[in-house]
């Protein structure tokens, strides 16, 4: 799907109603997937005459603790022993670049700061952007390790580092 083509004199406009953060982790050996979003994401209210103008530049900030998999303990669980053990609980970025085709956004977590490409598709006036990020680039190796020990009857034992991330806005 394309960008769309801005309307002459139209305005379009991102809030954080408008924001989905999904990421999809992995469990077991046979690698399956567990996803979830977070309910607390703050980003200041933009808007311009274009949807990757009004993407790119935008600051937010993730209240990790706030995660949404559908399944209360789970969500407890992942909250606890993953996302606890990020200092301050917080997910931060900055989309930097959008493009027909992909966007550049950087994100800050544990300390760590780490630019992303993340490959767009458009639906409509909406954009997906989506990619991988590993949590071990984030020194979140003793926060995997823990999710691992917490959850090791479900996991088998394994728990990936890997990261699907898709940004919706």
């Amino acid at each position: 799907f394309a960008q769309p083509a801005p309307e002459a004199g139209c305005t379009y406009k991102l809030s954080k109603k408008d924001v989905v953060v999904k990421w999809t982790a992995f469990k077991t050996p046979k690698k399956v997937a567990v996803s979830g979003t977070f309910s607390d994401i703050t980003l200041k209210d933009r808007s311009g005459p274009s949807i990757a103008e009004i993407s790119q530049g935008t600051n937010f900030a993730i209240n990790s603790l706030k995660v949404v998999t559908g399944d209360p303990a789970r969500d407890m669980k992942i909250g606890k022993f993953f996302f606890g053990m990020i200092s301050n609980s917080k997910i931060s970025g900055t989309v930097r670049k959008v493009t027909q085709t992909d966007s550049e956004v950087e994100f800050s977590m544990n300390g760590v700061s780490q630019k992303l490409m993340l490959d767009n598709k458009w639906e409509g006036d909406k954009l997906v952007a989506t990619g991988t990020l590993d949590v071990l680039h984030f020194k979140m190796d003793k926060a995997l390790a823990s999710l691992t020990e917490a959850c090791k009857a479900l996991h088998e034992g394994k728990t990936w580092p890997d990261v699907g991330v898709e940004l919706t806005a």
